[in-house]
């Protein structure tokens, strides 16, 4: 039941307060990626401490979070990745 409870803010919310907290740097980056790893693993961990396939589901959920998040971060705050070199790439069309 508390695996299956919605997150209030997506992860990709935090962005402008990570930004504040951390400033357009590496820090942001790692925040942001942390924050979408930690909540799925947690609340997945919890709900299935006796059973190994809810543990491999949090992990499952925290890296395609953590995907999503890393190529936001990078279109936004980096001047390296796969994120840079999209907005790179059209901007030299």
């Amino acid at each position: 039941m508390l695996g299956q409870q919605r997150p209030v803010l997506p992860t990709l919310g935090w962005i402008p307060l990570f930004m504040v907290l951390f400033g357009i740097d590496d820090g942001l980056e790692m925040a942001v990626i942390i924050k979408a790893v930690i909540v799925p693993v947690a609340l997945n961990l919890l709900q299935a401490l006796a059973s190994v396939p809810g543990w491999f589901t949090g992990v499952y959920l925290a890296l395609s979070q953590a995907w999503i998040s890393l190529i936001v971060v990078e279109l936004l705050a980096s001047s390296q990745g796969s994120g840079y070199l999209m907005v790179s790439s059209e901007k030299h069309r």
